[in-house]
């Protein structure tokens, strides 16, 4: 790389170091692979954003697949799930869930974690009220404790499985 900078009657060639230039090569690569966990992590909450949906309106109608209330609820709750993946990851990216290192997670970020997921649940369970009318509270309440449960545990599990690994190297 070369810069080159022309002023009133001399031109200037700057040529940086190589260490210079791979320190720059390192920060690109250090970016690329933040964005890479960043989409990976809204994938996944994604995933579970579904799966928790589902699971809620499943346990709720105990698996009966054919029981046309349970499709009703189907239908609405997939209707309103662009809208509730939309503003999930909006409340999680404004508590900052998308920039921590999640192997160094504490007992201080789970409850954050915990705060911004039940923040999450409070926004989409009043949009969709007034979007698509009020699921069974049954729903909602199971949908909650499997977001909480699947949301922070996820983020958790890093850590968790990163003290094994620990564990086990140092036996």
């Amino acid at each position: 790389i070369i810069t080159i900078t022309i002023q009133k009657n001399h031109i200037q060639i700057f040529r940086p170091s190589e260490e210079a230039v791979s320190g720059v090569c390192a920060m690109h690569s250090l970016q690329r692979k933040e964005t890479v966990t960043k989409i990976t992590l809204i994938f996944l909450d994604l995933l579970i954003l579904v799966l928790c949906g589902a699971l809620a309106i499943l346990f709720r109608f105990e698996f009966h697949l054919s029981d046309p209330n349970m499709r009703q609820y189907v239908r609405l709750w997939v209707k309103y799930l662009p809208v509730e993946a939309v503003l999930t990851i909006a409340v999680f990216f404004l508590f900052h869930m998308y920039h921590y290192i999640w192997h160094n997670v504490g007992l201080y970020e789970a409850v954050y974690m915990l705060g911004a997921v039940f923040v999450a649940y409070i926004v989409n369970f009043a949009m969709s009220y007034f979007l698509i009318g009020r699921m069974p509270i049954s729903v909602s309440i199971m949908k909650l404790v499997f977001e909480l449960l699947a949301f922070v545990g996820m983020r958790c599990s890093v850590r968790l499985l990163s003290a094994l690994k620990n564990r086990r190297n140092k036996s």
